[in-house]
């Protein structure tokens, strides 16, 4: 079937009406759950031929279905066009073309909300699908047994040009038969640019194919690609702060900063420089550049900030059970307690040392000092004072024993009065 050139004019007017008609919700829905495309706007809808110039394939503009000389030669030759609501060779002879005739889809990325369905018609594929862009030749081959070459459509990855998955039409008739990439198929390229061939690289009896009603699971527009740091770690030190693309650690003084490793975590499939784990010099902050899988970047800062030297000497706990005020400590421990060898604990603030130190046994039937020196060196003496605690009423004191009488004990409140008695005393031989 011969088909008429569209020129550059007639070619911005269809793709205006292209627009008009994907607002309408008629051909083409770039944005929607699935792409499809009904060519029923006698346009290609975006789709490309791909042509031999000579050395390579080469793409054409989007739509266009003319091309000056095809190769090899031969007046039957033919690209594909749209009419009559699907896709045609267009011009030539449909049977004696002796080129392949190639056309590709817009790029698009997966889904995983479905199906990928593509409707074809007429001669059945005899060879086995190309592996890759590179495997297709532009010499057609002869529809038959032995055939290297091939009829159906192929999912394209674009990153490489390889054919992930091949459909091939497998009988010869002008029915329409649709076949199917099914979505556990199409799993493994979720969210990967790919595109749909419609490739035919055989010629003779029954040596054309033809489409129709393509329907892809995917988006025009890439998903969104992540490249965050989502964890950042120094080694010693812990976890990093993170806020938006900053990112800050606070080390004690005189911590040597000049030859740090930190480890991240990072966004699935995006890459990282520096590398993780890698020794980097914080003197000043230092920039790690993120890098998506659509190589979109994002840039974190990472600042290590050395902290004052700490003045602080203070004791903050003694005893137990001591009161602190001051630099003066009064510690009250129980009757009866020897005070010659106690051995108390107390805490610090943070980076002091002391003199001696917590836990260390020591006399105190007179005051004891503790000296507490700050990490800047200065310090601060406490001066800790011991009392042993009065003896409590009631007991046995020197022998003598003090006796209630119970019966008066029935049905007293709180503050009542209780006669007692002096029964006997006794001394204890």
């Amino acid at each position: 079937m011969i088909h008429p050139a569209i020129d550059g004019l007639k070619q911005f007017v269809l793709r205006l009406a292209m627009t008009a008609a994907v607002v309408l919700g008629a051909g083409l829905h770039p944005r929607a759950q699935a792409l499809t495309y009904d060519f029923n706007d006698g346009t290609l809808q975006g789709w490309n031929n791909r042509v031999w110039n000579g050395s390579a394939w080469i793409d054409l503009a989007a739509n266009v279905t003319t091309y000056g000389s095809l190769l090899p030669t031969s007046t039957y030759n033919s690209i594909y066009g749209a009419g009559g609501g699907s896709v045609w060779p267009n011009g030539g002879n449909t049977d004696g073309h002796l080129n392949t005739l190639w056309l590709r889809s817009p790029q698009f990325y997966l889904t995983a909300t479905g199906d990928l369905t593509v409707s074809m018609a007429k001669g059945q594929a005899y060879g086995p699908a190309p592996v890759n862009d590179t495997a297709v030749s532009y010499i057609a081959q002869n529809s038959a047994s032995g055939s290297t070459g091939w009829k159906g459509v192929a999912l394209r990855r674009a990153s490489d040009g390889v054919f992930v998955l091949a459909k091939p039409r497998t009988t010869s008739g002008d029915n329409w038969v649709t076949v199917t990439f099914t979505q556990a198929e199409l799993a493994p390229y979720v969210g990967i640019a790919c595109t749909l061939d419609l490739i035919n690289s055989e010629k003779g009896g029954w040596g054309w194919l033809t489409m129709d009603n393509v329907s892809i699971p995917g988006d025009a527009t890439p998903p969104a690609q992540g490249k965050d740091i989502s964890g950042f770690t120094f080694p010693t030190f812990g976890a990093a702060t993170i806020s938006g693309t900053n990112i800050s650690l606070t080390v004690p003084y005189g911590t040597a900063v000049t030859a740090m490793a930190p480890t991240y975590i990072l966004s699935s499939g995006a890459t990282c420089v520096p590398a993780s784990g890698s020794s980097q010099n914080f003197s000043s902050p230092v920039h790690y550049v993120v890098t998506a899988t659509d190589n979109s970047t994002k840039d974190y800062t990472v600042t290590v900030t050395v902290a004052a030297i700490s003045p602080a000497k203070n004791i903050l706990t003694f005893g137990p059970g001591a009161t602190i005020t001051g630099t003066n400590i009064a510690w009250t421990v129980p009757y009866g307690t020897s005070v010659t060898a106690l051995a108390p604990t107390f805490t610090l603030s943070d980076l002091a040392t002391a003199s001696p130190p917590s836990g260390s046994s020591r006399n105190f039937t007179t005051p004891q000092t503790y000296t507490v020196t700050a990490q800047d060196n200065s310090t601060q003496v406490y001066t800790v004072t011991v009392t042993v605690a009065a003896q409590g009423p009631g007991g046995v004191v020197s022998g003598l024993a003090l006796w209630l009488d119970a019966a008066q004990l029935t049905g007293l409140n709180n503050g009542d009065q209780v006669n007692t008695r002096l029964l006997y005393t006794s001394h204890a031989s």
